[in-house]
């Protein structure tokens, strides 16, 4: 696991006032939207096109800081930002790196929707 938790429920809690109602909503409508979200990534990622990398990145990375998913945002934003530098080479890495913040995240998601 990250050297932080998946999901910073104390800054999503302050963001939504404390709404058990809205973090559950949140927290249910992510689980979608992520598997799509990586799909999106790594279908781009196929392309090695640098402008679709990044759309896909930056798409996940603002679902993630949504959720205030920090791990997952900070990967998905280091990848926003190679694919804007037009740097593939470390493409790789760094989908890795979205890989683990996703699975940590997933495994996550089940206890903090208790």
């Amino acid at each position: 696991m990250n050297a932080t938790t998946p999901i910073n429920l104390a800054d999503l809690r302050n963001r939504v006032m404390d709404d058990d109602v809205i973090i559950q909503h949140m927290l249910t409508s992510f689980s979608g939207v992520l598997e799509s979200q990586l799909t999106a990534i790594r279908t781009a990622l196929a392309t090695g096109e640098s402008p679709a990398v990044a759309r896909a990145a930056h798409s996940l990375k603002g679902a993630a800081a949504n959720l205030s998913a920090e791990p997952l945002r900070d990967a998905c934003g280091a990848l926003e930002i190679a694919a804007k530098e037009n740097n593939p080479s470390a493409f790789p890495q760094l989908a890795a790196a979205i890989k683990s913040a996703a699975i940590d995240l997933r495994l996550a998601l089940p206890v903090c929707t208790r």
